[in-house]
């Protein structure tokens, strides 16, 4: 299992994650993306990036201070 950010809220880099995904799929890994820095600004395709699990935290881009999390998790 390998778990990155989608894009950097820091650095404003783009993780190129389909790439990343067909190498940790083909040894069997799982792909955890947290997608909170970039989810007001870009689309994530999960299909597209064949990514198994994204989490999404609204405090990232002003939502409220406790915390939510929003899950996808494709099985």
């Amino acid at each position: 299992m390998i778990a990155v950010t989608s894009a950097s809220g820091t650095l404003g880099t783009v993780t190129e994650l389909r790439t990343l995904t067909k190498l940790i799929h083909d040894v069997g890994g799982l792909v955890v993306v947290d997608h909170s820095a970039a989810a007001p600004y870009r689309l994530l395709d999960i299909e597209e990036a064949d990514v198994d699990v994204v989490a999404v935290n609204a405090v990232a881009w002003g939502g409220p201070p406790i915390g939510p999390w929003c899950f996808a998790i494709r099985r």
